[in-house]
């Protein structure tokens, strides 16, 4: 029925928001570990922002598709 319906679509809602929840909380945790270590980019003749930047980009481009796949 059309209660049913409203109810599994709130549940599957408050489950994918939990799972991007948690997939941005790692995110941000992932963060800060590079961001504890990018100094010892320099030391390797990189720039430590753009590695930094890099790094921070391609672990966003997962962000959703892992919290999907979590959801699933």
């Amino acid at each position: 029925g059309d209660e049913a319906d409203t109810k599994l679509e709130k549940i599957c809602r408050l489950i994918m928001l939990y799972h991007l929840d948690r997939a941005w909380a790692d995110h941000l945790a992932f963060l800060a570990d590079i961001r504890e270590s990018i100094h010892l980019r320099a030391l390797g003749r990189q720039n430590p922002l753009d590695e930094f930047h890099r790094m921070a980009v391609d672990a966003f481009a997962s962000l959703a598709a892992d919290a999907i796949e979590a959801a699933q």
